[in-house]
């Protein structure tokens, strides 16, 4: 048997719970980094995948700097032939949906009741006030056509999607939001939790998005009764707590146009070529972004918070396993100082020195592997167990192949840099000094 082997397995067995407790602890380190990259990266992911269902597909095109305004959006003839240069510029199987965006106002009880009735006796529905069926809401409704309703759908919890009842405004709320019109004693009658259709329609609601009707003798608010259909959950909870989804018919009527042939103030594009559509966009004056873009400005803080929590993940990824594995060597030259001078006094080369160095490099990268792969495992069974809910973005794991291909060279060139710097202390510590230790 070489030399060499003799010596690594040598170390290895004289000092067996050691050289566990270090992997265990390099397997911590990395295990850990890798879960935690992942998490990052599924957040990020999950956050733009969110907003690409609900807001902007693979482009959202809206009007000059970004203003989604009744009085500057699109009447039909302009929409219908922005829609067609859209899907010219993105070429076959490009599909260009004309949308309406309005802020609403949702309420239990109608406007004139809230007038004529006691002061204070209806309250805004807000995050982290108890409300009930006295309390309005005010957020932001989505109307799609039909089409751009399917990537909504897999988010439903409960009912179905909103689709075109007349006078009467269809709606899907998220679930939390849908639980902040009822009273306490009404949500403990219901039958199940998410609650029914039937019982999800009984409860009627008063819309409006605080326009002015355009006909008739006398001038009034668009007021119109409306019933919540659906709920959703998004796991965005900005997104959850604000934005409901109607039709695009129910949304013009809200702002007083026709509900065929209303205007549109954003439009979203499914393609295979969203730089050509955003070309061709920006060349009209228009705003175009990717869900990347639109979720830097709808949630931009929480993701710097999310890059920043990444960057320091990665440089821990970076810089610790590299010392844990040269602190480790050092730890052995250190503890067989007098049996390596031996050795090197009886002949045994230093080459055969180095390469016993590097098999324990490889057995401590071996066993460290076996434990981070049992750490990421169990982090990614703790974060699929976690509540819905419990971060305020979408929590899934996602870890791309340019972190894994970083962890392999930073590990590679880790060991390799530790066994060069743990051979040169060997070669560098004096033979008789070594042997009178």
């Amino acid at each position: 048997m070489a030399a060499h082997r003799l010596l690594a397995r040598g170390w290895l067995r004289s000092q067996r719970g050691w050289w566990w407790a270090t992997a265990a602890l390099l397997g911590v380190v990395l295990g850990g980094s890798l879960a935690a990259s992942g998490v990052v990266a599924g957040m990020e992911a999950g956050t733009e995948a969110r907003v690409a269902d609900f807001f902007t597909s693979d482009v959202r095109v809206t009007l000059r700097d970004g203003r989604t305004g009744i009085s500057d959006a699109l009447d039909a003839n302009a929409s219908a032939a922005f829609t067609t240069r859209l899907e010219a510029a993105g070429g076959p199987g490009t599909s260009a949906l004309e949308r309406l965006e309005t802020q609403i106002i949702l309420s239990r009880r109608s406007l004139l009741e809230a007038y004529f009735e006691e002061e204070e006796q209806y309250e805004v529905v807000v995050p982290g006030a108890e409300a009930g069926p006295d309390a309005f809401g005010a957020g932001l409704l989505l109307g799609l056509p039909g089409e751009a309703m399917v990537p909504v759908a897999p988010h439903l919890v409960a009912g179905r999607l909103p689709q075109e009842r007349g006078r009467t405004v269809e709606l899907a709320l998220s679930l939390s939001a849908f639980a902040s019109y009822l009273s306490p004693e009404e949500r403990s009658s219901l039958s199940s939790w998410p609650p029914t259709e039937a019982e999800m329609e009984a409860l009627g609601f008063e819309v409006t998005a605080g326009r002015v009707s355009g006909g008739g003798l006398f001038k009034d608010i668009v007021r119109l009764p409306a019933r919540v259909v659906g709920l959703f959950t998004s796991g965005l909870d900005i997104l959850d707590r604000f934005v409901s989804v109607g039709t695009l018919a129910s949304a013009r009527t809200l702002v007083g146009q026709d509900p065929i042939r209303g205007k549109a103030n954003v439009f979203t594009v499914t393609t295979d070529r969203p730089d050509a559509v955003r070309d061709a966009a920006q060349s009209d004056g228009f705003q175009a972004e990717g869900a990347d873009g639109f979720a830097a400005r709808y949630v931009g803080q929480l993701l710097q918070v999310i890059e920043a929590v990444g960057v320091g993940v990665t440089t821990l990824l970076l810089a610790f396993p590299l010392f844990l594995v040269w602190h480790a060597l050092q730890q052995l030259l250190d503890r067989q100082r007098r049996q390596i001078a031996v050795c090197r006094a009886i002949g045994v080369s230093t080459t055969d020195l180095h390469l016993s160095l590097a098999r324990l490099a490889l057995h401590l990268a071996g066993r460290s592997a076996l434990v981070a792969v049992a750490v990421l495992a169990g982090a990614v069974a703790v974060l699929v167990a976690l509540p819905p809910g419990t971060f305020p973005v979408p929590t899934q794991f996602a870890l791309p192949w340019t972190t894994l291909a970083t962890v392999v060279l930073v590990g590679l060139s880790g060991f390799a840099l530790a066994v060069a710097a743990a051979s040169r202390a060997v070669l560098r510590d004096p033979l008789g000094a070594a042997l009178r230790a």
